[in-house]
């Protein structure tokens, strides 16, 4: 026997993608957060938190995406490229998620040590879902001592499903 059923899927579809070719776009970035030419992912820009070289000690900076309007958005998904060189167990990479256009944040991930090959990260990020003024940003935090040379993002991403 055969059993037919009439169903709709959601579309899931890129929301917003940055691939820091075409400037800043919009991102806003604590100084010394900059793009280079330096390392990228894909073409020849990134983000970095130390575009003259090593970051410096006692650091809380980071970039923050424009806002993204998900308010129609289900099954959010972040991804990006990165790569990072840092004190490890005392200065982190941390990646973040705000629903309410920044006044507070969840963070997804945070990265220490050495990864000097371009990797990918994808996270799921429901609490992002019907979000009218969602941000992501990555930022570099650094204690009082020993330096490195920091934290690359390339190719951001946000995906959605819209209910149909």
């Amino acid at each position: 026997q055969t059993l037919v059923q009439d169903f709709s899927l959601p579309v899931f579809a890129v929301v917003f993608e940055d691939d820091v070719e075409g400037g800043i776009n919009g991102w806003t970035a604590q100084s010394p957060w900059a793009i280079t030419t330096t390392a990228s992912h894909s073409t020849s820009h990134s983000w970095t938190d130390s575009p003259a070289g090593q970051y410096t000690d006692n650091r809380n900076v980071a970039v923050t995406s424009p806002a993204i309007d998900l308010s129609a958005a289900v099954g959010v998904e972040l991804s990006f490229w990165h790569r990072y060189d840092t004190e490890a167990t005392y200065d982190f990479c941390h990646v973040e998620v705000s629903d309410d256009n920044g006044a507070t944040w969840t963070e997804l991930a945070s990265y220490d040590g050495t990864q000097t090959t371009w990797s990918q990260e994808i996270f799921a990020v429901p609490q992002l879902d019907g979000a009218a003024l969602a941000k992501g940003r990555f930022r570099l935090t650094s204690d009082f001592s020993v330096t490195e040379d920091g934290c690359y993002v390339d190719d951001v991403v946000v995906r959605a499903a819209t209910p149909p």
